[in-house]
């Protein structure tokens, strides 16, 4: 999801003057996008996965290395992380508001994006297991407006990121099953 919004913003380009009237000055505005999915895992177990940086190459396609910016808070407000793409490129996540296990709201600091956003993970109780949501809150400025494929876009990397997140899941629970079985092999 980083580095996707740049380009993704323009300004609205009336077609005659009644356009011109009713398009007027757009304001300053807040666009959120969000998805969740229902797992049937304890929350402790999802944040576990989605919270250390090191595991966001299991999350993203596009991410081949994490890792927490030494010097910086081990949890919480200031936590910093990095992470490398595919490219070879790297950022900087920083969080700007946490509540242990259950919420953390990063922003980008490296690089700079072009439109400001926050990513929003929230992971609630609920009978069974837990919900899993990942937004974005981007800052569109005044006067501009989304692309219309910019949406869409987001929802596919968002949905993208909460498939992996089950597998992930799914799969580590085999494993456990996997070896508890082994070991009352073992014991017998």
């Amino acid at each position: 999801m980083r580095g996707k919004t740049k380009g993704r913003f323009r300004k609205p380009q009336p077609q005659g003057t009644a356009d011109r009237i009713s398009v007027g000055t757009l304001p300053a505005r807040t666009v959120r996008i969000s998805e969740a999915v229902l797992l049937r895992h304890p929350p402790e177990q999802v944040w576990e996965l989605i919270f250390p940086a090191e595991h966001a190459p299991v999350l993203s396609p596009n991410i081949v290395r994490g890792f927490a910016v030494p010097g910086t808070p081990t949890v919480g407000v200031g936590h910093q992380q990095c992470f490398t793409d595919v490219a070879g490129n790297t950022s900087i996540l920083e969080v700007i508001e946490h509540e242990a296990g259950r919420r953390a709201v990063t922003r980008t600091i490296s690089p700079r994006p072009a439109v400001p956003h926050r990513m929003v993970h929230l992971v609630d109780p609920a009978p069974n297991g837990t919900v899993l949501s990942l937004g974005i809150e981007i800052d569109v400025p005044a006067g501009q407006q989304i692309d219309p494929g910019f949406e869409p876009l987001q929802r596919r990397g968002l949905r993208d990121y909460l498939d992996r997140a089950q597998r992930a899941l799914a799969m580590a629970e085999t494993t456990r099953t996997t070896n508890r079985g082994r070991h009352a092999r073992l014991d017998d």
